[in-house]
This record gives structure tokens, sequence and C-alpha cells, in this order.
């Protein structure tokens, strides 16, 4: 099967294109990891400043302040926890994204690899003509 090479430098541009749209993926989804590490970070910081008040208020609390006090706390660790799964969730998203452009980066490889090839043969084809065009030439002259 011949490959034109206009079709090679479509299908260049289209796996460029590809390619250039992963990487766009991946700097969104690493730039809401982030912020999704930073949210955990926060909330984890909340936890521990909520935890901190809350020995101070247990030992003037009465028994309603003290489940107050419970609720709350679990209402903050379920908090962390959900950012936590949230920024596992934002590291597996980067890395299949990464994964993806490195997949793009090997397709605009293997393309370019191809428009190499075609462009050595076309050499070889050319210069084979000119060998032909110069024996014809060579031969057309001696028959005068």
């Amino acid at each position: 099967m011949t490959l034109r090479p206009r079709t090679l430098v479509t299908v260049q541009r289209v796996r460029e294109r590809l390619r250039d749209l992963a990487s766009a993926d991946l700097a969104r989804a690493s730039a809401h990891a982030e912020q999704i590490v930073q949210d955990a970070r926060g909330a984890d910081a909340a936890l521990t400043e909520f935890l901190d008040d809350s020995a101070r208020r247990m030992r003037a609390a009465s028994l309603t302040g003290l489940i107050r006090i419970g609720a709350e706390l679990e209402t903050r660790r379920a908090e962390v926890a959900a950012a936590e799964q949230a920024r596992i969730d934002a590291l597996a998203a980067v890395q299949a994204s990464s994964a993806q452009v490195a997949r793009r980066e090997r397709e605009v490889r293997s393309i370019e690899a191809l428009r190499d090839r075609q462009a050595e043969v076309h050499e070889v084809l050319e210069a084979r003509a000119e060998q032909l065009a110069s024996d014809d030439h060579a031969v057309r002259g001696r028959a005068r």
C-alpha cells in the first residue's frame, strides 16, 4: 500500500494536534491535582486546629457540648477522608493524562519516521530515474 505524502502530512498534523490536546489536558489535570492537594492540606490543618481547640473546650463543657464536639469532629474527619480520596483520584487522573501524552508522542514519532522513510524512498526513486535518463541519453549519443 502506498501512502501519499499529503496523507502523511495530514496524519502528522492530526496526531500533533491530539498530542497538544493531551498536553493541555495534562496541564489542566496537574493544576487541578495541585488545588486538590492544597484543599486536603487545608482540611487536615482545620482538623488539627479543631482538635486543639476541642481539648480546651472539653475541660469546661457540658455533656451536650461534648456530643456537639464529637459530631463536629466526625464531620471534620469525613471532610479529611473525602479530601484524601479526591487527592488520590486527582493524582490518578494526572497519571492517566501523562500516559496519554506519552502515547500521543509515540504516535507523532512513528508518523515522522514514516515521512522520513518516504523521503528516502523518494530520493532513491529520483536517483534511479536520473540514472536511467542519463543512461538513455548516453546510449542515444553513441547511436548517432
